[in-house]
């Protein structure tokens, strides 16, 4: 299995089994609120749903192209049974019983945040370009080690997608135009954001030299194309709504001056709750 979730879909501050999270109710800690108000395509995710969600789950994840491991019950009698067969790319080495690992039959050209490792640090393009340089793989391995491991997982997604791309068009991907390049990208924004686009530039940018010596991400029509890019897609930002907090801080104010060391205590918490996002814990041994 070759599937290393990267997110947390239904999760808690008590109860997540990794970073980034996604929770039902606010949490400072959490990614966000509403696992459905995320991209899952930008993800390979890690899910286990109330049983009563799972039919949406499913739909959400044929509907977006997504892939990950969803943790469901062993319920061969129940009518999405067939559904989720249909949708299985592999089961997971047996832990607790129906446990399974699925995702469309799309994940492989989706817009994934994750894939496995491989030789190379995940990055086995990159390796080919450096060893066909002369370096050794020694020398390969301490330059790929120049990336962070978060970085070399959003790579690799995008340069395996850039290999069957640069096969279809018989292309060298080490050697391919900026235009092929260019062609690529735009194929990709078809079903991804202006943010997962840039990171696809990125990747090409660490395999595809141009002669002048500039990289794939400084070309200028590579800059033109993401400009425009932008503008078609812009990215938006993680909440859409936010609240003014000067409505507490004026309720505090009209406090009466005996009850103002109380006051204090709370503008106090307040303030600390609104920057670090503390424990309740926490909190109560700064009113205390």
């Amino acid at each position: 299995m070759n599937v290393h979730p990267d997110i947390d879909l239904f999760a808690s501050r008590l109860n997540y089994q990794l970073k980034p999270y996604v929770v039902l109710l606010p949490d400072p800690g959490a990614y966000a609120v509403d696992c459905f108000s995320v991209a899952w395509k930008e993800y390979d995710v890690y899910a286990f749903p109330p049983f009563s969600l799972i039919p949406l789950v499913l739909q959400n994840v044929e509907e977006e192209g997504a892939a990950g491991i969803i943790i469901v019950p062993h319920w061969t009698t129940q009518t999405l049974w067939p559904r989720l067969m249909r949708m299985l790319i592999d089961f997971l080495s047996p832990v607790t019983q129906g446990t399974e690992n699925l995702g469309s039959s799309q994940s492989t050209s989706g817009c994934s945040s994750t894939s496995q490792n491989t030789n190379s640090g995940g990055m086995p393009l990159i390796g080919q370009l450096f060893e066909g340089k002369g370096l050794s793989k020694r020398s390969t391995d301490i330059i790929t080690s120049s990336w962070r491991t978060s970085t070399k997982k959003q790579y690799s997604t995008y340069l395996r997608q850039w290999e069957a791309y640069c096969r279809q068009q018989q292309t060298n991907p080490l050697h391919a135009s900026v235009v092929t390049g260019i062609d690529f990208l735009a194929e990709l924004s078809v079903k991804c954001g202006y943010s997962a686009v840039n990171t696809a530039r990125s990747a090409l940018s660490s395999v595809l030299i141009l002669p002048e010596g500039k990289t794939f991400g400084e070309h200028p029509l590579v800059c033109r194309f993401m400009k425009g890019l932008f503008e078609l897609k812009p990215t938006l930002p993680r909440y859409s709504e936010i609240w003014d907090p000067e409505v507490v801080l004026e309720f505090l104010r009209n406090w009466k001056t005996s009850e103002l060391f109380e006051r204090l205590n709370y503008e106090t918490s307040y303030v600390v709750g609104l920057g670090d996002g503390p424990k309740m814990s926490d909190l109560e041994v700064t009113q205390s």
